[in-house]
């Protein structure tokens, strides 16, 4: 019953409802607050801009177009209903590796490597003195993880550092009586170990022991059982000092007359004798 009237013409208008169809973003291994857009055929909307840790993004790519970030699109497909993926296009950012000598010296140059690149690591030139290097690692003060020229991954840091290890050598420890004797005694350290010196049982006649001199080291002298640590030299000398006693030199009359005559002299010390002031009838 569109119309009452016989043979009449009724106008039909269609009308029309826009398709929708979805888009997902295919971050490959970047992220996004949103992953999924519900869209309207006709409607543009503007097109998110992911990150990801150590690239840089370079756009969405869909059937073999690059569409920008921040780009407003719309029509990506007329199906109702559809779901259509963008892929995320990404180059991986040029970043620095630093070599750092931790306490050792010399210089070796920063390595321009890529995000999650693999590197032969070049082989160490830093040297320290009393210490053998055995490889990197990426604390400062952490064990070894990666020998020398080791194959390295790049991390996604902009800057990376990978410090020297190393190993204390043993060196020797020679200590010398130094009492008109070859008397000496031997021990093993480490290079920096702290140690204790062992209590001097050497003696030297008419001399009181005075501590240990380090050879090449001017003026440095350690007491007794005294707090020392290891240097870095392969052999290293400790000296025995002495201080000569102070000796009476008595003078006698022999029968003769007079005030008792004393002269204080030191060992080994050469010295004027007194006058005698004895008398005798």
């Amino acid at each position: 019953n569109l119309t009452s009237e016989a043979n009449g013409e009724v106008s039909l208008r269609a009308i029309w409802q826009a398709n929708t169809y979805a888009v997902e973003y295919d971050l490959q291994g970047g992220s996004l607050t949103h992953e999924r857009v519900d869209c309207v055929y006709g409607v543009a909307f503007t097109l998110e801009t992911p990150v990801r840790e150590g690239y840089t993004f370079d756009g969405w790519s869909y059937e073999g177009k690059t569409y920008a970030a921040g780009e407003s699109v719309s029509n990506l497909t007329a199906d109702d209903g559809a779901t259509i993926k963008l892929t995320a296009l990404w180059h991986a950012n040029e970043n620095t590796l630093i070599f750092h000598a931790n306490q050792g010296v010399g210089e070796m140059n920063s390595l321009p490597v890529q995000t999650e690149e693999s590197v032969t690591l070049p082989k160490n030139t830093f040297t320290r003195a009393g210490y053998t290097f055995i490889g990197w690692s990426s604390q400062k003060d952490g064990g070894v993880e990666y020998d020398d020229g080791a194959l390295y991954e790049m991390g996604k840091q902009t800057t990376s550092v990978l410090y020297a290890c190393w190993q204390a050598n043993l060196n020797t420890l020679i200590m010398y009586a130094n009492n008109g004797t070859e008397d000496k005694l031997e021990f093993t350290h480490a290079t920096d170990e702290k140690i204790t010196l062992v209590k001097n049982e050497y003696t030297r006649k008419g001399y009181k022991f005075a501590g240990w001199a380090l050879v090449n080291a001017e003026g440095v002298l350690y007491a007794d059982e005294a707090a020392f640590v290891m240097p870095a030299d392969e052999i290293s000398y400790l000296v025995a000092t002495w201080t000569a006693n102070e000796n009476v030199l008595i003078f006698d009359a022999n029968g003769g007359e007079g005030v008792e005559v004393k002269q204080y002299i030191h060992s080994d010390e050469a010295k004027q004798l007194l006058p005698c002031t004895y008398t005798k009838e």
